[in-house]
């Protein structure tokens, strides 16, 4: 069985997996801060009273302080407060102190000391006391942060035993799925896990993800856990910090010890705090900390089986907090694809050939299903049992994938009709013409520019259906290298996003960079300009980290009005309301705020807008400004 480090990683992975260098500027104190009164009535030792109060740090979910006080005794002393607003704020701070508490009974020097929880005394704010820690070097030395975290994980004992915890931690604003108490730690992580993928669905909105999600669920987590806890082997419920990365480990720069904060706990395996250890992009990749932590806890048998780490911390950390696609969000998918590789590849496979089917079906871009209704009775008569029965089974997953789509798209359409739609649909496609300026800006690319252009062609269709779209254009076909193609039924698109997901287009460029001379340096997504008539390619090629170029057909157009702003801006697909809305109405983008209309460039037709970072431009082919861009035209002959 291969490891999990030994399977090519994709371009997203390869995009964030690069190890930070840099050191992590330690927090500041600036400006001042007012104490509640109900902090102050939390302080550990009564008559003491505030000195003043900095603002210290910085966190994503609220605001922490530095709270210099003045003991009853005379002396000073520090404390480090925490606020978070409204319930979940209750949740975050309560499963935080609960955290601190069962960690500092195990181990009193490895974290900030807890003192108290508790809300505003004016409104829904809540808020975490705890003892001041001087934040010195990050992360913390390797010998001494392994050693304390495998003492911290070799001393614990849970209460009752098993997997789990007496409440709900929170990992950032979620509510982690561990208040429950399980003998198998197989399948406390599966509670976990699967409430992270629910929550993630309707934010990620993927069909693919959903497949991935069910197959790591039910085929992937238990070939790797279970095995922990068979054939006479077993592992002990530890007590886990439960988001041990780079920057919740420091040096305490009083006492020279590591120690962490920011903890989620519960009692489960113990490499699942040194899961995150293991991305490249952390510091604590470094191979010092895991290997001073093997020697103070070795690695759980059987040794041979790659444990689901990379899977388990990015979803934990990202669904939580990343709305937007980016290279992390595409991170979660390639991590569990690569696992289902793994693990149960047919089954990956045929989820995804069936979710493909319906998607092709769908959109048109796949013609043999669709003519299987018009095969005539005699050319069946040869075919044996065999290839009828596979045959009827691919029909019924193409349906299956057809209308899962209808559904999501909310189209009122039976598969029968859509079928006759598309089938009418793409007769057109025989006599379809190119766009204007496109035959021109292809000539000019391959034959007048004063530099080499590389230049590839990335489409969600299918090589039959983009032959059918193309036959009767060959300066199109011919424009292209055979080796810089991508269609969506590419082999290498078979477990990869198509449009609006940004895959199609990272591939076209790794293509090109692979024609590339060893003494060629090999381009970047941000040198690459792309040029797409569809608003999902246009988001793509925004994801995808390149520069766009809209140039979309004028009934598109027409029917984007006053949308122009948010198609440039890659965020029209994103929400499929958003999406239905625009086709349906006109003024809002779905969400009750008006849009600006569009200028009065676009609506007389010269066609020229641009988005607010200046990274996408709507134009027309017919006055490409190729001087703009960066490009020399040679003059022709006369």
């Amino acid at each position: 069985m291969d490891s999990i480090s030994k399977i090519a990683i994709g371009e997203a992975q390869q995009r964030i997996e690069q190890t930070l260098s840099g050191p992590i500027l330690p927090p500041q104190a600036t400006g001042s801060y007012v104490v509640d009164k109900s902090v102050i009535a939390s302080f550990p030792i009564p008559g003491t009273e505030v000195m003043h109060a900095l603002n210290y740090g910085e966190s994503l979910w609220g605001k922490t302080a530095k709270v210099i006080v003045r003991l009853p005794s005379g002396e000073t002393e520090n404390y480090f407060l925490k606020v978070t607003l409204d319930e979940t704020g209750r949740h975050m701070c309560e499963g935080e102190f609960e955290s601190l508490k069962a960690i500092c009974a195990v181990s009193p020097t490895f974290v900030p000391k807890p003192y108290a929880w508790r809300k505003f005394s004016h409104d829904e704010t809540y808020f975490l006391l705890a003892e001041f820690r001087d934040v010195g070097e990050q992360p913390a030395d390797p010998v001494k942060l392994a050693a304390c975290l495998a003492d911290m994980h070799r001393q614990s004992q849970s209460p009752t035993g098993k997997f789990g915890f007496h409440l709900a931690t929170c990992h950032a604003k979620i509510a982690e799925a561990v208040d429950t108490w399980e003998d198998s730690w197989c399948v406390l992580y599966s509670k976990y896990l699967g409430h992270v993928m629910e929550l993630a669905k309707p934010v990620l909105k993927w069909p693919e993800f959903d497949i991935v999600c069910k197959l790591t669920l039910e085929k992937v987590v238990p070939q790797l856990l279970l095995p922990l806890q068979s054939e006479g082997r077993n592992i002990k419920p530890c007590l886990i910090h439960g988001d041990c990365w780079d920057g919740n480990t420091a040096m305490d720069m009083k006492t020279g010890e590591a120690f962490v904060f920011d903890v989620c706990s519960f009692y489960g395996h113990n490499e699942y705090d040194t899961g995150n250890w293991r991305a490249p992009r952390h510091r604590l990749s470094d191979k010092a900390y895991i290997k001073n932590y093997t020697r103070n806890f070795p690695a759980s048998e059987p040794g041979k089986f790659p444990k689901p780490h990379i899977t388990s911390s990015t979803l934990k950390a990202r669904t939580s907090i990343e709305a937007d696609w980016d290279a992390r969000n595409l991170l979660i998918r390639d991590d569990m694809t690569t696992l289902c590789k793994m693990f149960c590849p047919e089954d990956l496979k045929r989820e995804l050939e069936s979710l493909k089917r319906g998607t092709e079906a769908l959109f048109g871009e796949k013609d043999g299903g669709l003519a299987k209704g018009a095969e005539k009775d005699g050319e069946k008569e040869d075919e044996d049992e065999d290839e009828e029965e596979e045959e009827e089974e691919e029909e019924e997953e193409e349906e299956e994938g057809t209308l899962r789509i209808l559904e999501w798209a909310q189209l009122p359409f039976s598969v029968e009709e859509w079928r006759a739609k598309v089938a009418q649909h793409n007769d057109l496609f025989k006599y379809s013409k190119s766009l204007p300026g496109v035959l021109d800006l292809l000539k000019c690319l391959s034959e007048r520019t004063s530099a080499r252009f590389h230049i590839a062609l990335a489409s969600s269709s299918n090589t039959d259906l983009f032959k059918m779209k193309t036959a009767h254009l060959p300066a199109i076909t011919g424009a292209f290298p055979e080796n810089c193609r991508v269609f969506g039924s590419d082999p290498d698109m078979s477990a990869r996003k198509l449009k609006p997901g940004p895959d199609i287009f990272l591939l076209a460029l790794q293509r090109i960079n692979d024609t590339l001379s060893r003494n060629e340096e090999r381009i970047s997504p941000q040198e690459c300009l792309i040029f797409e008539d569809s608003i999902a390619g246009v988001e793509a090629g925004r994801k995808a980290g390149m520069r766009v170029t809209w140039v979309p057909h004028p009934g598109l157009l027409e029917v984007c009005q006053g949308y122009e702003e948010a198609v440039l801006a890659g965020t029209i697909e994103d929400d499929g309301n958003e999406l239905r809305t625009m086709f349906a109405s006109e003024g809002s983008l779905g969400n009750g705020q008006p849009v600006k209309k569009g200028t009065d460039e676009v609506k007389s037709g010269s066609q020229y807008l641009r988005s607010k970072d200046g990274w996408a431009d709507l134009l027309s082919l017919k006055t490409f400004p190729y001087e703009y861009y960066g490009i020399h035209l040679q003059l022709q002959d006369s």
